[in-house]
Formats: structure tokens, sequence, C-alpha cells
């Protein structure tokens, strides 16, 4: 049979070991959260790089700069979520094929709302 003191030993390390467990949770969690943050900022960067990129070209027509430009644009959205979020509470009782359908349509649309601008 252990003694009082063996006991306390024992809890006081199964106490110290749950504190250092629970503390590298937080950590890593942290570190996750810090590199979901730089992905996201290196994502956001490079897609602002593009853009200055196509922006800056002295080669490209102006007509082909908007064309490149709402391709651009279309890439980095994304469209399916952005036409569920349009549905609204609708998108729940449509079938499969009627979402894809109004998906290709909402991007169809945005591509047009694109062009027809520059008119």
């Amino acid at each position: 049979m252990a003694t009082p003191s063996l006991r306390h030993g024992v809890s006081s390390f199964c106490f110290v070991a749950a504190i250092a467990v629970i503390m590298s949770m937080v950590f890593h969690v942290h570190a996750a959260r810090a590199a979901e943050t730089n992905a996201a900022q290196a994502f956001v960067q490079q897609n602002v790089d593009r853009v200055n990129a196509l922006l800056d070209d002295p080669s490209v027509s102006a007509d082909q700069r908007r064309m490149q430009f709402g391709r651009l644009l279309l890439s980095m959205a994304d469209t399916r979520r952005i036409a569920m979020f349009v549905l609204g509470q609708y998108a729940s009782g449509a079938m499969p094929e009627q979402l894809s359908t109004f998906q290709n349509a909402f991007t169809d649309y945005a591509s047009l709302m694109k062009r027809g601008s520059t008119n």
C-alpha cells in the first residue's frame, strides 16, 4: 500500500502532466491559427500582385485588361458559395442539378455584369 506522500506525489505528477498537455494544446492551436493567418495573407498578397501586374502592363489593351481582370476576379471568387448565399434558405430545398444550373447561371450573370459595365 502506498504511503500518503507517494499518493500525493503521483497526484501532483498527474496534475502537472495535465497542465503540460493543456498548455501544449493551447500553443498548438495558436500555431495552427497563425499558420492559417499566414496562408490567408499569402493568398491575398499573391492576388494583389497578380492584379497589379495586370493593371501595370502597358502592352495590354484596355479591353483585354477588362476581360483579364474579370477572369482574375472570377478565379478568386468562390462562385458556388456566393450563389448559395444568394439563394439563402431556398438552397436547402433545391435539387443538386438545380443548384449546379443556378451556380452556372449566376457565374454567367456576374460575367455579363462585368462586361455590361464597360459599354
